[in-house]
């Protein structure tokens, strides 16, 4: 990865929320909008909801998670704009992504 890069025009995906709370936190300049499972490995996607929006508060949140309603609701107080709980339609999740946008214009 160029750290010296000051314009990500493509996706990052990461596996590991401890992998993505690493990368990603010294790329918040860059970061626009972050879509995390609430399930990963290592670190929940709940720590990665808290890291990031400690290190950039400007980023929208979406939060996916196929557990009970209580997680979905732990990551709207952790900063998550939007909480979605899975199996989620790709249309739905893109109509979250749109109006995230458009709040951010």
């Amino acid at each position: 990865m160029n750290r010296s890069t000051t314009k990500l025009n493509h996706p990052r995906v990461f596996e590991e929320a401890r992998q993505a709370v690493i990368k990603l936190t010294t790329l918040v300049a860059f970061i626009d909008l972050l879509i995390t499972d609430i399930s990963m490995p290592n670190e929940e996607g709940l720590g990665l909801i808290r890291a990031m929006r400690k290190a950039c508060p400007a980023t929208k949140i979406i939060a996916l998670s196929g557990t009970d309603p209580e997680t979905l609701r732990d990551a709207k107080l952790l900063g998550a704009q939007a909480a979605l709980r899975k199996p989620v339609a790709a249309d739905v999740v893109l109509q979250c992504i749109r109006e995230l946008v458009a709040t951010t214009k």
